[in-house]
């Protein structure tokens, strides 16, 4: 049977951000933003039969939090950026595996609240002639505070996707040949143990690789 669906919604966004000059080499900045997600039908086929052609999810909000610093230093050798973040969702969609009539199957739902914050740094260095030295990283906290009546999920739980810990870094070593150049290069990165589910399982956890 064809079943139709339609959802209204009306939502605002926008984004106030402030910039302050410290000195020539460094930018402060704050910013309060507001984004949201239109809300809809879950789009996974099991969830169409088991809902009966499927269910609405409501739709998505953010507001995010920023303090940061931009800089340029040693005659635009050194670059250093800095922030720190808290970002706090409402109604925030996301495919959870979830106990149905047909068994454990993938939904898209609405979980009431949602919260993340965190710090992110990166530095970038040009410390002689034809050298690239660049390293980053971040640490993340996040949870769902409100689970509201998702079967399986535990509140307090981290949200999917999201590792505590990233770590990055890259060296590298240019030549001019002729009109062009050569260069050789070398990389690494890091992401720390990531959850899938809002279960807290350990099948559902990737190790940090």
């Amino acid at each position: 049977q064809r079943l139709s669906f339609g959802t209204t919604s009306d939502e605002v966004g926008g984004n106030l951000s402030f910039n302050y000059r410290v000195s020539d080499e460094v930018l402060a900045y704050a910013s309060l933003a507001r984004g949201f997600k239109a809300g809809g039908v879950s789009a996974a086929a099991l969830d169409a039969i088991v809902g009966n052609g499927g269910s609405f999810v409501e739709p998505e909000t953010l507001w995010t939090y920023e303090l940061g610093i931009k800089s340029e230093m040693m005659d635009r050798r050194v670059r250093l950026n800095a922030a720190a973040f808290y970002n706090k969702w409402t109604e925030q969609q996301l495919f959870l595996v979830i106990p149905t009539p047909l068994g454990a199957n993938p939904v898209l739902t609405n979980v009431p609240k949602t919260r993340s914050y965190g710090v992110e740094v990166d530095l970038t260095a040009l410390p002689a002639p034809g050298w690239t030295v660049a390293v980053g990283g971040g640490v993340l906290r996040s949870e769902a505070t409100d689970i509201g009546d998702i079967l399986g999920a535990v509140k307090g739980s981290r949200l999917p996707g999201a590792p505590e810990v990233n770590m990055n870094a890259l060296v590298r070593k240019e030549w001019d040949v002729g009109s062009g150049s050569f260069g050789v290069q070398g990389a690494a990165r890091y992401s720390g143990s990531t959850h899938w589910d809002l279960a807290d399982s350990a099948i559902a956890t990737e190790p940090g690789y």
